[in-house]
Order: C-alpha cells, then sequence, then structure tokens
C-alpha cells in the first residue's frame, strides 16, 4: 500500500504553488508528499492540474480546497 500523497502539477502554473502550500501545511508533518510533473505522469491530466493524489485517489484537483482535502483524506483511511 502506498500512504505517500501524490501532487502532480506543471511549470508556470500559479494555482499549483498556491496548491502545494496547502497540501505541506496539512499533510507535511506527518506523510511523505511527492511531487511529479503531470507530463511524466499523465498528459491527459495536463488540464487538470494541480492534482493531489492519496492511494490512487483523487482527494482535489483545480483550485485546492484544503476542506476537500481534509474530508477526502479522512474518507479513504476509514473506508
Amino acid at each position: 500500500m502506498n500512504n505517500k500523497i501524490l501532487f502532480i502539477t506543471t511549470d508556470s502554473c500559479s494555482l499549483c504553488s498556491l496548491g502545494r502550500v496547502k497540501v505541506e501545511n496539512i499533510f507535511g508533518s506527518f506523510i511523505e508528499i511527492d511531487t511529479i510533473d503531470v507530463l511524466e505522469y499523465d498528459q491527459n491530466l495536463v488540464f487538470r492540474v494541480p492534482i493531489v493524489v492519496y492511494k490512487n485517489n483523487v482527494l482535489d484537483e483545480g483550485k485546492i480546497s484544503s476542506f476537500r482535502l481534509i474530508v477526502r483524506f479522512v474518507r479513504y483511511l476509514i473506508f
């Protein structure tokens, strides 16, 4: 089981920079966060970045919401 947060990003993306800060603030102290470029992951997702993934489940994408990140993370921990 892969217990890491995967942050999918691209170059020159202001939403990605803001989203990365939120992900670091919420998860940075207790779970590993890997950052990967969307072109290395899946080119079909290029218009959805940033994307936050945990256990192959999308926690949030686009304009990242701290509330959605936390709620969906807890949901995937429980179920």
